[in-house]
C-alpha cells in the first residue's frame, strides 16, 4: 500500500463558557498514477460528541448521514465496491476516531471535515481543552489551530503546555488562540 501524505489538518472553534464546538478539517492528497484510500485514526476526547461530518471532492460538497458502526461500516464497503465516493467515520474505542475516504483519484485533493461537541474537563477554576491533531511527517503539509474563548467571568491565564501559541485578547472576557506550522513540529 502507497502511504498517502496529509497535506493539511486545521482545527477551528470555540469555546463558550465551558463547551466547546470544533471543526476538524483533513487534507488528503493523492500525488500518485493510482486510486487510493485515505485514511487517519484521532484521538479525541472520550466525552466528545460528533455532531456532523462532510466530504469536499473538487467542488463537490457531500454530508455524511450519522448511522450505527455496523450499517455504516456495511454502507461503506458496498459504495466502495460500487466505486463510488464513500467516506467513513467510526469510533475505534472509546476515545479514537478512525475515518477512511475512498477513492482519492490521481492527482487530486479530498478534504474531510468533522464536527464535534465537549463540555470542557474543570480543575478548580482552570479549563482544559486537549485537540486531537493527527500526526504529519515531513514529506506531509501544515496544520493550523485557531480557536475563539468567551467566558462570562474574566479569564486571567491562556496557555499551551505543548506549543507556542499566539493569544489575541478581545477585552478580559474574550480572547482567539492560534497555532500554525508549515510541516513538521
Amino acid at each position: 500500500m502507497i502511504p498517502l501524505p496529509l497535506k493539511e489538518q486545521k482545527v477551528e472553534g470555540s469555546v463558550k463558557m465551558q463547551v466547546a464546538q470544533l471543526w476538524i478539517e483533513t487534507v488528503f492528497r493523492n500525488d500518485s498514477s493510482a486510486r487510493l484510500e485515505g485514511e487517519i485514526l484521532m484521538p479525541i476526547p472520550g466525552d466528545a460528541v460528533i455532531d456532523k461530518m462532510e466530504m469536499k471532492v473538487g467542488d463537490k460538497l457531500m454530508k455524511a448521514e450519522l448511522l450505527n458502526a455496523d450499517q455504516a461500516r456495511t454502507t461503506y464497503e458496498n459504495i466502495v465496491r460500487q466505486m463510488r465516493d464513500p467516506a467513513l467515520l467510526e469510533l475505534q474505542g472509546e476515545r479514537l476516531v478512525r475515518a477512511r475516504v475512498y477513492p482519492i483519484e490521481p492527482n487530486s485533493t479530498v478534504t474531510l471535515r468533522f464536527n464535534y461537541t465537549q463540555i470542557l474537563p474543570k480543575a478548580g477554576a482552570l479549563y482544559s481543552l486537549k485537540l486531537p491533531l493527527a500526526r504529519i511527517d515531513g514529506t506531509g503539509g501544515g496544520r493550523s489551530v485557531k480557536v475563539g474563548f468567551e467566558s462570562q467571568a474574566p479569564m486571567r491565564l491562556l496557555y499551551s503546555p505543548t506549543h507556542s501559541v499566539d493569544i489575541d485578547r478581545q477585552g478580559d472576557k474574550k480572547a482567539t488562540v492560534a497555532y500554525k506550522t508549515g510541516g513538521a513540529e
